[in-house]
């Protein structure tokens, strides 16, 4: 099976997303995730003219888009915020990412699910979360843009067998998983156990290496991760999508990660 790669420009903050595109495109990758946040994509304000001048960019470098990345949005509040004007602050964010994805032909975008306030018990913010999630998949549905929800330390969608609920009771063919494995490890799910149920529903995988436990992004091979034995599950299953390596936290040496990245899982999956 051949794989894709790609590298998210989150590790690029130094960088306008133009910029990170052409380095991306230099160190062989075959696709980019953009980041949906300052300083590369604000959904908010960026204007129509601006995303089809992207587009045209990306189509110059012969680079897929792998996923447009909403999980950050610095300032923007949860999706199951008690606090209705908030809530829709986000949605309207993520719908607008939606738009985004449709106008420069990305498939999916991910999402993540913050933690819950001291204030609202865990059944009032599933409800919400319920809520929130099937008006945005009604947006979705328009322009048939997969939702993938990231499961993240600390957050209210925390581990596998939260999203595989959620992923269940919205029970919807655009609502699936962008699988961070790094993630993964941090929470203590085993790879195969959460990989094989979903299968069919990942439509991006984060991949970066984890050490000792400690919600670290590092460079493949510099953690405990068995690189290898995800590359035997991903071959049972038939994984399709984009390997995206997110590595944000180089970004003051993004091309050298990038670089040692690549070789690397190139090794592995190659």
């Amino acid at each position: 099976m051949k794989y894709k790669f790609a590298y998210s420009t989150n590790a690029y903050t130094n960088f306008s997303s133009s910029e990170a595109i052409e380095r991306i495109s230099r160190l062989g990758f075959d696709g980019v995730e953009i980041l949906a946040d300052a300083p590369h994509i604000l959904p908010n304000k960026i204007k129509d003219y601006e995303i089809d001048a992207l587009k045209s960019v990306i189509e110059s470098y012969s680079l897929a888009i792998s996923n447009i990345n909403a999980n950050t949005a610095e300032g923007l509040e949860s999706i199951i915020s008690q606090d209705s004007t908030n809530r829709r602050k986000r949605i309207d964010y993520i719908k607008r990412c939606i738009y985004i994805a449709n106008k420069l032909c990305s498939k999916n975008i991910s999402i993540s699910v913050e933690q819950r306030s001291s204030t609202c018990s865990d059944s009032e913010a599933y409800d919400i979360l319920l809520a929130s999630l099937k008006e945005i998949l009604t947006s979705a549905e328009q322009y048939n843009i997969k939702i993938g929800i990231e499961y993240e330390p600390g957050f209210y969608i925390d581990n596998a067998d939260k999203l595989l609920r959620i992923i269940a009771d919205i029970s919807h063919p655009l609502l699936g998983a962008n699988l961070d494995i790094g993630h993964s490890a941090v929470a203590g799910d085993d790879i195969g156990l959460t990989i094989e149920p979903l299968a069919d529903k990942i439509w991006n995988i984060h991949l970066e290496d984890i050490k000792g436990g400690v919600h670290n992004h590092l460079i493949p091979g510099e953690g405990d991760i068995n690189f290898r034995s995800l590359r035997t599950v991903l071959d049972r299953v038939g994984y399709s999508g984009f390997i995206t390596l997110e590595l944000y936290p180089y970004k003051n040496n993004p091309d050298e990660a990038g670089r040692k990245g690549l070789e690397y899982i190139r090794n592995i999956f190659c």
